[in-house]
């Protein structure tokens, strides 16, 4: 499934549904396969959309999607450009670098005891972190490599009732939201 996820956003999208077809019988393959049992046809999951909504941008780096009734608005900053701002959601993404935003430097001081901050910029990264995660009133992400959270981190987060998100496992393992 993986395989084909990747193949699919590496090429261009089909844009009639003759050329849908192969990858809808692909995925409905894999997808009996895992189940252990034909999943049924004409799933409207797999239907072809030949005019797929497109992300609007506007010169305030808010980018809109709509289909039908639902719509997303997403404005895209750095921690300056929401300082003393408050919205309803944060994803804030750690940088390669780790010197502006060391989300997994964040977690270990916030969910280990007597861990200290560690690397020359981990003081600014951490007040970075902390910036980014006091704006939300409702939803808060806080985003890094799964090779930095240990299963003792983990254990920590979900202790304090944090919900983890593998998202190379492909599946979500979380407790209650927070």
């Amino acid at each position: 499934m993986r395989g084909l996820l990747r193949d699919a956003l590496k090429s261009p999208l089909p844009t009639a549904k003759t050329e849908w077809e192969p990858y809808a019988r692909q995925v409905t393959e894999v997808a009996e396969a895992l189940a252990g049992r034909a999943l049924g046809a004409n799933d409207p999951f797999l239907t072809f959309h030949a005019a797929a909504p497109v992300a609007q941008r506007n010169d305030e780096n808010i980018f809109q999607w709509q289909d039908g009734e639902r719509q997303i608005r997403v404005r895209l900053g750095t921690i300056a450009s929401v300082k003393g701002q408050t919205h309803d959601a944060t994803l804030v993404l750690e940088t390669n670098e780790h010197t502006k935003m060391d989300v997994a430097e964040a977690l270990n001081v916030a969910f280990l005891a007597g861990l200290r901050p560690t690397g020359k910029y981990a003081l600014k990264a951490l007040m970075n972190v902390f910036v980014g995660a006091t704006r939300p009133r409702y939803g808060l992400c806080l985003a890094t490599k799964r090779e930095v959270v240990n299963p003792v981190l983990e254990d920590a987060i979900r202790q304090a009732g944090w919900s983890v998100i593998d998202l190379t496992k492909g599946t979500c393992q979380n407790n209650r939201s927070r």
